[in-house]
């Protein structure tokens, strides 16, 4: 690296005279000042100006949605038209980022009371509850399934017994789909694409089922347990099922899905035992394209051979 910089130092900076002095030129007062002296460029926006931007407009939406609502009512601000300011708000330090989102999401816990929205005890219980901290959970054992490697344990596993085409179709599916049953799918698919790429390495015909079986799989997966998605939780929360009871109703419905998942993989790709054609069936229509352009094309080479023997005949 110091041999690099010294190279480099010596582009920039000219050596110096021969004589050991200095030499200084005076600068050439007939040139225009423009060339002497050029202006310096506008400096495009940075993206600290669009936070303070983002910071101004929230709190001047929040007062502005506040002062509108006020003016309504006859001067008393309704819990709506609170929430609508704090909405707002939120909305717009969110797009900008003028301050950290996970600050921005602590926002209302303070605005609220302050608007008279809702009480602290209420806003506080809503920041802790059932549905949040499950999720939380679910993020912890993301964390630490992704720090010890288990996924690539459970893929490995699989696609050690699973040598066929089909076979690592299928060990790649469910394996992604036991993953994103206990954490998010998006985290889900991440993480196990890369190993979808490596287990396909040898195989560029498989390449496109495989990362079509980590798509659908994590998505599918999920379906299985409360943590596999945060619609779950929606569901957790109105219903009150539990962990079990909803795992008991929707893990046979996600199993099932990933078998005819892994089913229409194998068919629509053309994949067997032992491998094959894995072009798909929807270009098979320009397969017959093509063999009519050859025959289009046999057909008149033969015209033309005929059309010489005829001429070569009558002369």
């Amino acid at each position: 690296q110091g041999c690099g910089f010294r190279s480099m130092a010596s582009v920039f900076v000219p050596p110096p005279p021969r004589d050991g002095h200095l030499e200084y030129k005076e600068e050439d007062s007939s040139a225009p000042s423009s060339v002497l002296h050029p202006p310096a460029r506008p400096t495009p926006p940075t993206h600290q100006t669009h936070k303070r931007g983002g910071f101004m407009v929230g709190l001047v939406s929040l007062v502005l949605i506040a002062l509108v609502a006020a003016v309504v009512n006859d001067g008393w601000l309704s819990r709506p038209a609170a929430a609508a300011a704090t909405f707002g708000l939120v909305v717009c330090w969110w797009i900008t980022e003028a301050v950290p989102l996970g600050v921005t999401g602590l926002v209302p816990a303070a605005t609220m009371p302050l608007l008279g929205a809702s009480d602290g005890d209420t806003i506080a219980s809503a920041y802790f509850s059932d549905t949040i901290m499950l999720f939380f959970g679910s993020v912890l054992v993301a964390k630490a399934v992704e720090r010890h490697g288990l996924h690539e344990r459970v893929a490995r596993g699989l696609l050690r017994y699973l040598r066929s085409d089909a076979g690592l179709i299928f060990g790649v599916l469910f394996a992604t789909a036991f993953a994103s049953a206990w954490m998010s799918n998006t985290t889900t698919a991440s993480m196990m694409a890369p190993l979808a790429v490596a287990a396909t390495e040898n195989k560029q015909h498989l390449r496109q089922p495989a990362a079509l079986a980590v798509c659908f799989g994590s998505c599918v997966g999920g379906m299985a347990t409360l943590t596999g998605t945060g619609t779950n939780l929606a569901y957790q929360s109105v219903t009150g099922a539990t962990f079990a009871a909803f795992a008991a109703k929707a893990a046979p419905i996600s199993i099932i899905l990933n078998v005819l998942l892994w089913l229409l993989l194998c068919a629509h790709f053309r994949i067997g035992r032992g491998g094959g054609n894995t072009r798909p069936l929807f270009l098979e229509g320009d397969d017959d394209l093509e063999d009519d352009d050859h025959r289009g094309e046999n057909r008149e080479g033969d015209d033309l051979e005929d059309d010489d023997d005829d001429l070569e005949d009558d002369l």
